[in-house]
């Protein structure tokens, strides 16, 4: 983690922690959110929507003391331009005090490059692809890289007994990158990999 990076983890807790004293005639909290409501995983719009709303009912719709604002952008599935040009406008056009979102790694590397042109603080919930932040210090991650799924399911097949392995994988970063750490674990623990075939990003039809 770089010392810019630190600093930003550092104030992004701090804002959470404060309390209502001396900030309650501060103006609404405006997250700017681009996800997808539409388009590849049409359900992870309505996820996002209700984990968020969760939060807000605990904590009365506020944090640090202002009221939040949640500003909503359907990015329509891997969509790296459209994502670029809404996070844009949610920059400069509404303000946004944040950004986050990200379902697909794609769309994470546009919105984190308009975080970095505009110095915006910048949350990634769900983009699975490595290397994400190397270059984007105003960026944290809030879920997980892909490897970090694959390599221990691959610890569990080899000591469960699984003898040999197929992999299906996303046709992009993240399934790239999962399945070599599963192939690479899973080889070294005793295991053959029998083969792999890569599907489409946005495949919802696995029948054939």
């Amino acid at each position: 983690m770089t010392h810019l990076r630190k600093i930003f983890v550092a104030v992004l807790v701090g804002s959470f922690a404060l309390t209502a004293a001396g900030a309650a005639d501060l103006p609404p909290l405006k997250i700017g959110i681009v996800y997808s409501y539409t388009g590849g995983d049409p359900s992870a719009g309505p996820v996002l929507d209700a984990a968020l709303a969760a939060w807000l009912a605990q904590h009365n719709g506020m944090m640090s003391g202002r009221k939040v604002e949640l500003i909503k952008r359907d990015d329509t599935g891997v969509a790296p331009d459209v994502v670029r040009r809404l996070a844009t406008e949610l920059v400069v056009q509404d303000h946004v005090d944040f950004l986050l979102g990200s379902t697909f790694t794609p769309n994470a590397v546009a919105m984190a490059g308009v975080s970095t042109q505009s110095k915006t603080p910048y949350c990634i919930v769900n983009a699975a692809g490595q290397g994400l932040l190397a270059k984007a210090p105003y960026t944290t991650r809030l879920g997980v890289t892909m490897n970090q799924i694959a390599d221990p399911l691959a610890k569990w097949a080899a000591a469960n007994g699984v003898k040999t392995a197929y992999s299906v994988l996303a046709n992009y970063q993240p399934g790239i990158d999962g399945g070599k750490a599963f192939s690479d674990t899973f080889t070294a623990a005793g295991g053959k990999m029998l083969g792999e075939v890569l599907v489409p990003v946005n495949n919802s039809e696995f029948s054939a």
